[in-house]
């Protein structure tokens, strides 16, 4: 990944501020699940919305209850 590079203006010049690197990884729900399970939870259910219940839908957002066994 290409590092981002943060300047400010001084006066009508920018000025280098800082170098920074950024590294990301997006876990699939069933890396997640695998990852709880190897930790020692079990996955209840998961949601997209944790309030109204509504099923989890891979374009959303996810919500996972489990408990540890």
């Amino acid at each position: 990944m290409h590092p981002e590079i943060f300047k400010a203006r001084a006066n009508n010049d920018l000025k280098f501020l800082k170098k920074l690197g950024l590294e990301l990884r997006l876990y699939s729900i069933h890396e997640l699940i695998a990852i709880l399970r190897k930790a020692g939870w079990e996955t209840i259910e998961t949601y997209k919305n944790i309030i109204t219940l509504e099923p989890f839908d891979p374009l959303g957002p996810i919500n996972i209850v489990a408990k540890a066994i």
